[in-house]
């Protein structure tokens, strides 16, 4: 056990090309080492089978002797007989008539006349002996040939020199298997060599570093197209996040700033005037307001992007929601006509209600605070597969220089006069993500001096 937790804890501080090599060389020894038993096994099978035929035409061959002569007959035993063999002319008493053997080195099986052939595989003392007896009848003499091998012997003689041969060919082969693996995990893991590499640079320098890419339609091709393409979202997000911060904490000192002069004002001798107690509780108050309005919806902004994917939803009625949603704006602003365009009214979307009016409120609200439009007009459409709403106004319109960021949080074509209006810079962000969040697009179009659309699109639901 001791052992088997040394060579974890050493495995785990390896290198992973390392790891490779070691696992290739393992592997590649005991497929070696199976493959040969299984070929020694087949091997043996052959070799024993050919052993028997071998030993029954001998038999057959010996019987074919013309005579019986003692001097004719050792002499062709002992040309005949081969190493790990012995050979026997038994008489029908028993006895043994001739006898020859070379290295058989064993006294069994014992003498057996015979009249039929016979043969018999027989084992004793880790000694496997295969022997033929065969009938035999020549001038006077009448009995049996007994041939004998020890198989043993043969067998010791044939593997003894293939075991080194063998042991050595499979340790080369692994060794082998082991460095081609070697060399190939170099070659794939040198991208994750740079993308380390790279991370290490992107910790000490900045963001901006990338991985070189790799002209390979492969798993590590798109590796490193995917790593870089996520470097490049991160940059964005950072690069959003922190110029979110920088806007906030600038939106946040105006009032902070104003709230303080007015405080100190009044600390130092304005407490005792009336007219300038008067203006700077009004103007606290209005910049407190300000503030309190700043960090609610910077509250929805995060709550919107942080909730989950299981929004509520809802069939709606999208142009039934737009007319509910012009009653309620013409008694907040009766100088403004308000109008919703003919088109799709009987249309459906998937949304949650009250989102579905956020997201429009906002728009509408844009579009009466800073067109300086006196009419809104509202529309719902169908493409193919899409459900468009438009709210579009006749205001002053917006350069084609600003259009592009108007979705990015705190941004305002115009700041002095959004701060006057009371705007946060925030409400596009927000529609825009709750938009996404319903599968939905929305863009802007807008002339300079003719006004700006605004076009939300969303999946339609076909009902039945």
């Amino acid at each position: 056990m001791k052992i088997i937790k040394w060579i974890k804890k050493k495995q785990s501080s390896l290198p992973f090309k390392i790891k490779i090599f070691l696992m290739s060389f393992v592997f590649m020894f005991v497929f070696f080492l199976l493959f040969y038993r299984i070929l020694f096994e087949v091997m043996m099978s052959g070799f024993k089978e050919q052993q028997q035929e071998e030993i029954i035409s001998k038999a057959e061959m010996l019987s074919a002797l013309p005579s019986i002569n003692e001097l004719q007959v050792n002499e062709w035993l002992e040309k005949l007989v081969i190493e790990g063999e012995r050979i026997r002319f038994v008489d029908s008493s028993g006895q043994i008539k001739y006898e020859t053997s070379s290295e058989y080195k064993v006294d069994f099986p014992d003498t057996l006349y015979v009249t039929e052939p016979s043969f018999h595989r027989e084992k004793e003392n880790e000694y496997m002996i295969y022997t033929y007896r065969f009938p035999f009848t020549a001038n006077h003499f009448s009995g049996s040939i007994e041939v004998s091998r020890n198989m043993k012997l043969l067998i010791n003689q044939m593997i003894k020199p293939m075991h080194p041969l063998l042991l050595w060919g499979g340790v080369a082969a692994a060794m082998l298997s082991g460095l081609v693996s070697f060399f190939l995990s170099r070659q794939l893991l040198l991208p994750m060599r740079e993308m380390i590499h790279t991370m290490k640079r992107i910790r000490q320098k900045s963001l901006k570093e990338r991985m070189p890419l790799y002209n390979r339609n492969d798993e590590i091709g798109h590796l490193s197209e995917m790593f870089n393409e996520m470097m490049n979202e991160l940059e964005g997000s950072f690069n959003q996040q922190k110029q979110f911060i920088e806007d906030a904490s600038h939106e946040l000192r105006t009032p902070v700033t104003i709230l303080e002069g007015h405080l100190n004002l009044l600390n130092r001798w304005g407490k005792d005037n009336p007219e300038i107690l008067e203006e700077s509780l009004r103007t606290s108050t209005h910049e407190l307001n300000r503030m309190k309005q700043l960090v609610l919806t910077l509250l929805e902004l995060t709550r919107s992007e942080v909730e989950e994917k299981t929004l509520p939803k809802e069939i709606i009625n999208p142009y039934q929601k737009l007319i509910q949603l012009i009653e309620d704006f013409k008694p907040v602003y009766p100088e403004v006509l308000f109008s919703i365009r003919e088109g799709e009214k009987d249309v459906a979307i998937l949304i949650d209600g009250d989102r579905f009016e956020q997201i429009f409120r906002i728009l509408v609200d844009n579009a009466l605070k800073y067109s300086k439009s006196e009419e809104v007009s509202l529309g719902v459409t169908k493409n193919f597969e899409q459900i468009s709403i438009t709210v579009e106004d006749k205001g002053i319109g917006i350069a084609d220089e600003h259009l592009p960021y108007l979705f990015n949080r705190f941004y305002r074509v115009d700041k002095s006069r959004s701060r006057e209006q009371g705007g946060t810079g925030l409400g596009l962000s927000i529609a825009k993500n709750l938009v996404e969040k319903y599968e939905g697009t929305i863009e802007i179009e807008s002339k300079k001096g003719e006004g700006t659309s605004v076009i939300v699109s969303f999946p339609a639901i076909y009902i039945s």
